[in-house]
């Protein structure tokens, strides 16, 4: 029934990070101690997990994380913990700090850890309110504190232990996330304890642990109320006798079996002498439901006023309660504050680390609550002004203003301004949002206030929270005084506004800045005048804006970032609207040139310049992008990183790389990040195209799910979604509704957009129409699109529009097909070309050549089956069995089957580089260059790293890597 006597838990330096709370063992944990046993071991053989120890406030889930830690020390395990605290929940990284920051103390550890990709995370370790404005790392810290984690686990497997989780800081969780997801393969188990149920604290990030680290856990331990039995051997072991079963039935039924609250009751019934018999039943629904309170209460009152003096204190100063810093708001000496945690120590209120601390919770709750709301506002206040006066971090001092009414004083509102402006540049936007919105209510100056309103509506961009950030962007826009930063302002809110709407606002934004700003301002006006034509340039409606990006196409003045931005609108509109693929990739490219663009922003115009090199199957498209990539790792921008995926999705998809497509849009589905307000940009974008990725690879049922769970609708991905829907009617053979669906999605077109890379409206109607029986309609169709398609000049572009028309016409379509044939011969786009051969096979086969339509299908087999198009696949080998034929043995082995990821790890493999150096060089897990090289290994047929440099070398001189 009991496992074993209490267990210490200690900090990352030794130290117990909670005592024993009452008397309380483990006491009927035998599974839970099983389980963490063998999570112990799965880690200590290279099997990373996450666990999320969960449950009431007292149920003994710090117990447990005390038995881990003894049981992984034995084991051999580094053992880093931290603990959440009330007021330390917009500290940014306070958790992630307090599990590295004391190692980390040692030089030669830090030099160690915090080496290569790792380096990333050490602004997170440091003072950044001096930090220059362009340093923000919120995903390249997350990044950098995974390589942390990684280096760290190199030396020693590594025990992470979180407790109080729903008290960590946003920042910290995304971490804990960001680490959880890519633990398999590592020696590296992370243990976290939050607390679930009705009493959990109000206010604090339990939402948001719930839903970051819920979703990645591998294990969730529940430790159960105690059972009868165990409440029995309890009541005869802290009373000294057995219990009448009434007595002890009554214990049970007042708390619920929860091992804290039993204790803690029997504590108080024992001061006041109470025999555990059947008369006595009163005494315990009196008692009761305020046992924790009561007893705590009870002796503190025991206690010197000094001990009631600090004990209040350390409430209120939580984890920042070192004693010079307690001795100084408690108004003692350190002599006397010493004497006063020894006694609170001994009397089981304070834990014996440093900083000084409560043994649980509850029991800080109990003396935090005892004081007054006046009390409590003013020690955070006395507190806060301590830590400023001293020179403390403001984001420190900050953490206690947050519990403050506003004061009116200047320094307040100068603390948390910092404190915002420090967390920003740390990368933690959620910090800097409550810092912020904080500072707001004190009474700051006119132009002091609009900046504010700047600063967070820019930091709510950034965590999602875009509905409140509008709201601030558009104050501090009425508000500023000075039109260049009215400018700024007004750019940062037109964005926003491309994405959430409403697009007339977004272009009205950009407009008025671009009125107001002076002569001088030329570029800031041009990356204004690029947000304001960027609808344009997708369709809106616009004449005179049209004209514009017209007159554009000779070229954009200046050369500084606003005119890179004009630059790549003008490239999109130009390639939708009737330009060449050769004319439209030059402005592409003059827009990307030398990285300017990249650097300043990665995410949107970046994307649509690549969206033109994109459409016109541009090797260079994947590179731009691999690079804009690590800028966003750099700038970390995590909307940026999950926009480039999209992009690298979209790309792969277009160039036949569909199971490389599939991996990589899932992967920006999942980076989207979480919030209160769901951003369907990026995750629409993603899943529309998946439905299209998953429809070619013949997962019809993936499709259709994914179709049925889109989100929140978004005008700007509409448009997608209703492509990637005809797309599934029409495999389901269902064409009467993939013909409306098709007339739906041409209405959505502006009538000037005629690239049919970009809307294949035609296409799709056409094959709607021929499977309707309607082909006259549907020929009329694709022999306009042909015409754009030849403009065009793309291979994969006219060689669908080739095919179809081919495939329409019938029996005259041969010739049409042997074109989309030889066109897409040796182009990057191989999907298409397998589809042109798989239709030139079936077109032969019923033409009566049923010899002729062996070759053609053979080949389109074997395309298909190294893009992953398992639909087109089931065809063609269908067809070759009509028309007597066999497959030859589809290999997927040799240099031409490794998709692009194989082939950049291979080559830097060949290079020297080894799996920790590729994994850092290429922003992925040491467990995905594994797997990546064992495929490449099976491929190749050779055994290991040594065989690929000739491999490699050889065939890159015979040109036999596929394109991209």
């Amino acid at each position: 029934m009991r496992n074993n006597e209490p267990v210490a838990q200690s900090t990352s330096d030794g130290v117990p990070i909670a005592g024993a709370v009452g008397s309380v063992g483990l006491w009927e944990r035998e599974r839970e101690i099983a389980a963490l046993t063998g999570l112990i071991a799965d880690a200590s053989a290279g099997a990373g997990r996450l666990a999320l120890v969960e449950g009431v406030a007292g149920i003994g889930k710090s117990r447990l994380m005390g038995e881990a830690q003894t049981l992984a020390s034995a084991a051999g395990f580094q053992v880093l913990t931290a603990r959440g605290g009330e007021l330390e929940q917009q500290f940014p990284f306070g958790i992630a700090r307090q599990l590295f920051e004391r190692t980390l103390a040692d030089p030669q550890i830090r030099g160690r850890w915090l080496s290569g990709a790792a380096g990333a995370a050490a602004s997170v370790f440091g003072s950044v309110d001096e930090t220059p404005d362009d340093s923000r790392v919120s995903f390249a810290a997350l990044h950098g504190l995974y390589w942390l984690a990684v280096n760290a686990s190199l030396e020693t497997p590594l025990l992470l232990v979180v407790d109080d989780l729903q008290w960590c800081d946003g920042s910290s969780l995304r971490f804990l996330d960001y680490l959880a997801r890519r633990l398999d393969q590592l020696p590296v188990l992370v243990i976290a304890a939050a607390r679930v149920g009705s009493d959990t604290p109000q206010g604090s990030n339990a939402a948001l642990s719930w839903h970051l680290v819920s979703e990645s856990a591998s294990t969730t331990i529940r430790p159960a109320a105690l059972s009868d039995e165990a409440v029995f051997g309890l009541i005869q072991e802290q009373l000294g006798r057995s219990p009448d079963p009434a007595f002890a039935s009554e214990c049970q039924r007042a708390t619920t079996g929860n091992p804290l609250l039993l204790s803690e009751l029997l504590r108080a019934l024992g001061v006041e002498g109470v025999s555990p018999v059947d008369a006595n039943t009163r005494q315990i629904r009196k008692i009761g439901p305020t046992a924790v309170r009561r007893t705590v209460l009870l002796r503190l009152a025991r206690l010197s006023a000094d001990a009631l003096a600090v004990a209040r204190t350390v409430a209120v100063a939580d984890r920042q309660a070192d004693r010079v810093v307690v001795a100084a708001l408690a108004g003692l000496d350190e002599d006397q504050v010493t004497a006063a945690i020894r006694a609170l120590v001994a009397a089981e209120i304070l834990r014996p680390d440093q900083p000084t601390g409560f043994v649980h919770p509850l029991v800080r709750d109990a003396v935090y609550h005892d004081l007054s709301l006046a009390e409590r506002d003013k020690q955070h206040a006395r507190a806060a002004r301590l830590l400023w006066d001293a020179g403390l971090s403001s984001e420190q001092v900050a953490g206690h203003l947050l519990f403050v009414s506003p004061r009116g004083d200047e320094w307040v509102a100068d603390a948390l301004i910092r404190a915002g402006r420090a967390a920003v540049r740390r990368g933690a936007e959620d910090s800097a949002v409550a810092f912020l919105t904080r500072a707001l209510l004190e009474p700051l100056p006119g132009q002091q206030r609009a900046e504010v309103l700047f600063e967070l509506g820019t930091a709510e961009s950034l965590v999602n929270e875009r509905t409140r950030s509008v709201d601030h962007l558009r104050a501090a826009v009425v508000s500023l005084a000075d039109p260049v930063r009215r400018g700024a302002a007004r750019q940062v809110l037109a964005r926003i506004l491309l994405i959430t709407g409403p697009l007339d606002e977004a272009v009205g934004a950009a407009q008025a800045g671009v009125a107001e700003l002076p002569p001088e301002q030329a570029d800031l006006r041009q990356a204004l005048e690029s947000v304001e034509l960027f609808p344009v340039a997708y369709g809106a409606p616009g004449p005179a804006a049209v004209r514009r990006l017209v007159q554009a196409r000779a070229g954009v003045s200046g050369d500084g970032p606003g005119a890179r931005m004009l630059t790549a609108v003008v490239a999109m509109h130009w390639a939708l609207t009737g330009g060449s693929a050769a004319e439209c990739v030059a402005l592409a490219r003059s827009a990307l040139r030398d990285g300017q663009l990249i650097a300043t922003d990665p995410a949107l115009m970046t994307g649509v310049a690549v969206t033109v090199l994109g459409l016109a199957d541009c090797d260079d498209a994947v590179s731009v992008l691999e690079r804009a990539g690590a800028q966003a790792h750099r700038s970390g921008s995590m909307f940026a990183l999950s926009g480039q995926h999209v992009l690298l999705g979209w790309i792969w998809m277009m160039r036949g790389e569909l199971v490389e497509a599939e991996q990589t849009l899932w992967l920006a589905d999942q980076e989207d990040p979480p919030s209160s307000e769901h951003s369907p940009a990026n995750t629409g974008y993603a899943r529309a195209v998946l439905c299209h990725v998953l429809v070619e690879r013949g997962d019809l049922g993936g499709a259709r799910s994914v179709l049925s769970n889109r989100g929140l609708p978004s005008p700007a991905v509409e448009s997608l979604w209703l492509r990637g829907e005809v797309e599934l009617l029409l495999a389901e053979g269902r064409f009467e509704a993939a013909n409306q669906g098709a007339d739906t999605y041409a209405a959505m077109q502006a009538v000037t957009m005629v690239n049919p890379m970009w809307a294949p409206w035609r296409s799709l109607k056409a094959r709607a129409l021929h499977g309707l029986g309607r082909p006259d309609e549907a020929i009329a169709l694709l022999e306009q699109e042909l015409v754009h398609a030849r403009h065009w000049g793309v291979p994969g572009a006219l060689a669908q529009t080739l095919r179809v028309l081919g495939t329409v016409v019938g029996t005259g379509g041969l010739d049409l097909l042997c074109e989309a044939v030889e066109v897409t011969e040796g182009s990057a786009s191989r999907l298409e070309h397998a589809k042109a051969l798989a239709a030139l096979g079936v077109a032969l086969r019923r033409a009566r050549r049923p010899a002729d339509a062996r070759e053609p299908l053979r080949r389109a087999l074997e395309l298909a089956t190294l893009c992953g198009a398992a639909g087109l696949s089931t065809r063609v080998l269908a067809e070759l069995a009509t028309c007597g034929g066999r497959p030859r043995r589809t290999k997927l082995t040799g240099v031409a089957s490794l998709t692009p990821s194989e082939r950049r790890v291979a080559d830097l493999a060949a290079a020297g580089g080894s799996n920790h150096d590729i994994a850092q060089a290429l922003f992925v897990t040491p467990k995905t260059v594994e797997v990546h090289l064992s495929s490449t290994y099976r491929k190749l047929q050779i055994p290991g790293r040594a065989g690929l440099p000739g491999l490699l070398t050889a065939a890159h001189e015979q040109g036999l890597f596929r394109k991209g």
